[in-house]
């Protein structure tokens, strides 16, 4: 079996060799949890990697591969789990959760070269970020997650999100745009990019 990308008749297979089933499950886990640390904290990312590694065991013989490959298909189930916890979570009041150095990458993308010199400035700064990207909405929010912390080109997003790639582009572009605008909002505008 390939566990990069199985082939529908190779995951339908799965179904009586629950042994192989847990090798695709060591393939995937670690990008998975990756992708959904960026929306939780990790003990409710590894809550939702088994819940989506449940709901894919449970519909091994519905993907048939028409509709992209197994890894779209397995971060779709994974994104659409976070935003459903995400939901939960804004209405709870709660933040979205990056590690110190995903902070550090977004905080990139707005960031002149300058210096800020102490780490008190650079995690408020972190911070005012955080609940920035938290504010922009998230047909944009996933995208950037997607593309800037992720690593995904334009086709793989656009299978996540079962969208055109030139629809992931404008989705792009706006959410850079949302994001510089809430960051202003949030006094991060000496330090963003014009």
């Amino acid at each position: 079996m390939n566990s990069d990308n199985p082939s529908p008749a190779e995951l339908a297979a799965l179904v009586e060799k629950p042994e192989d089933f847990a090798k695709l499950v060591q393939r995937w886990e670690k990008p998975l949890l990756s992708f959904l640390r960026r929306f939780v904290k990790l003990e409710e990312a590894e809550e939702l990697a088994q819940e989506t590694f449940l709901r894919v065991w449970q519909n091994l013989l519905g993907f048939d591969g028409r509709e992209g490959s197994f890894s779209g298909w397995l971060f779709r189930i994974a994104r659409n789990g976070a935003i459903s916890a995400h939901r939960k979570k804004k209405v709870r009041g709660e933040e979205i959760f990056l590690s110190e150095e995903e902070e550090k990458q977004l905080f990139s993308l707005l960031a002149d070269d300058e210096d800020l010199g102490a780490a008190a400035i650079q995690k408020d700064l972190s911070r005012r970020l955080r609940a920035a990207l938290e504010k922009i909405p998230e047909k944009f929010r996933t995208p950037l997650i997607l593309f800037f912390l992720e690593g995904k080109g334009y086709a793989e997003i656009a299978e996540i999100l079962r969208r055109p790639e030139g629809t992931v582009a404008t989705l792009l572009s706006r959410g850079k745009k949302a994001l510089r605008r809430e960051a202003e909002k949030l006094s991060l505008d000496s330090f963003l990019e014009k």
